[in-house]
């Protein structure tokens, strides 16, 4: 009896192979790998999900990824800041609290700003590029512009300044930045957030809040950025 001429029939792992039922094996067109042989199952599954990364915007950056969370305005609210690595333990006062650049020739890009109830406290995170700004976080009386001294009125009760030194807001040649000048996520003690000043690569915050509480300031690098947490 006459077999029947076999059809190649295309696969999954861009190899063909003889349908089922043909005499003999039809020639095989090599495509990914250089043998005949089938890959382990795992392997295959490791290139489809390489292959999708990377036809659908590549490897993310955990920051970028980070920026396709809900937005108000342009600061995030209600991101998972959890997940941040647990800081040296601080504890919560009214003091001022400062620190100097430790880079001070070179200028930061700050690029965005969270906000997030993390359950024992207010989170507002200022992220930043290139290097660490120095700071200073302060409780005021009175909200003024900078550097035009005028009266800003800033929704809350009592009020916090948060001072950048050698920062800019401004965009860096392919970097982006997503800051407005106010939002108001209204949590438990932060009220509102509002961009007071930006002059002479100095930054300024007024942060409204709810209740006179005490308050810690965190630095952290990999990726940059300036934690302050407001105690409930």
């Amino acid at each position: 009896m006459r077999c029947a001429p076999a059809r190649s029939v295309a696969t999954t792992d861009l190899v063909t192979r003889p349908e089922a039922g043909s005499c003999r094996e039809g020639p095989r067109v090599r495509g990914l790998r250089g043998s005949g042989t089938r890959r382990p199952a795992w392997t295959r599954l490791a290139i489809c999900l390489f292959g999708s990364a990377v036809l659908f915007g590549g490897v993310a950056d955990p920051a970028i990824a980070a920026s396709t969370r809900p937005w108000v305005g342009g600061l995030s609210v209600g991101d998972d800041t959890s997940t941040m690595p647990a800081p040296a333990p601080s504890t919560f006062t009214t003091l001022a609290k400062s620190a100097p650049s430790p880079n001070p020739r070179r200028v930061v890009q700050l690029w965005r700003v969270r906000v997030a109830d993390d359950g024992q406290f207010d989170r507002v995170v200022f992220d930043e590029r290139f290097a660490s700004a120095g700071y200073s976080v302060r409780y005021l009386r009175r909200v003024t512009a900078d550097p035009s001294g005028l009266p800003v009125a800033v929704q809350g009760k009592y009020f916090l300044q948060v001072v950048l030194r050698e920062t800019s807001t401004r965009a860096a040649a392919g970097d982006r930045t997503f800051i407005v000048p106010v939002v108001t996520p209204n949590l438990r003690v932060v009220r509102q957030i509002k961009k007071t000043g930006e002059f002479e690569a100095v930054v300024s915050f007024a942060v409204g809040l709810n209740a006179h509480k005490g308050f810690r300031v965190i630095r952290l690098v990999n990726p940059y950025r300036l934690v302050l947490d407001v105690h409930h």
